[in-house]
């Protein structure tokens, strides 16, 4: 019987596919700047690591992000905006409620900030509502790869590393995640997921 309990997803290119370019290109069209020169004020510029980390959370995140764009919109419509480079991956999803279905917990552990977590919240909350919890970044004031991320979420989830089962599409973070005694599966298509969980004997 396998060991494990909790199946812990992270969000961006896993359950959902990210696209950063469609928010960069949206704010320029609310702005009279040039997507590369939005990408530059909001991303190069260490703004969305910030947020990231939880250092500019709710209304000042919004704040700083307005006034790095030198533009005035809602902070409704800022977050609309941040959220559009967020899609459900379908496939992704029908394998973790398959999980859910054959009695796994299934969670979210993710790098991301409490702009993304309420936009997400408002628009796709009946696709997010089966995952508990979500864990963001911006909440711990820790990112992965950090090993503290990881052990925190081990904490919140109340299971050993050894019963969680990591799936993220980027490598340093499921090698943190291995070396802490996480399971990991390195996530690259739906397709490849659902033949790998098949292997483990999880579906």
């Amino acid at each position: 019987m396998s060991r494990t309990r909790v199946i812990l997803f992270d969000l961006g290119g896993v359950l959902f596919r990210y696209q950063p370019e469609v928010r960069w290109q949206t704010f320029a069209e609310q702005t009279e700047l040039t997507a590369d020169e939005v990408r530059r004020r909001l991303s190069t510029s260490g703004y969305a690591m910030a947020c990231d980390q939880g250092r500019f959370r709710g209304n000042q995140a919004y704040q700083e992000g307005i006034s790095a764009l030198g533009s005035r919109m809602s902070m409704e419509r800022f977050v609309q905006i941040w959220v559009s480079a967020f899609r459900p991956d379908e496939a992704v999803l029908e394998l973790a409620l398959r999980l859910q279905a054959v009695g796994f917990a299934i969670a979210i552990l993710t790098n991301n900030s409490d702009l993304v977590r309420d936009g997400l919240e408002a628009f796709f909350p009946a696709v997010l509502a089966p995952f508990m919890p979500r864990i963001f970044s911006a909440d711990l004031g820790l990112t992965k790869p950090d090993p503290r991320a990881y052990q925190k979420a081990a904490e919140l989830l109340g299971h050993p590393p050894s019963e969680v089962l990591v799936v993220d599409d980027a490598p340093m973070n499921t090698a943190t995640a291995a070396s802490l005694d996480f399971q990991i599966i390195d996530f690259t298509t739906a397709n490849a997921l659902a033949v790998e969980l098949q292997a483990r004997g999880l579906l």
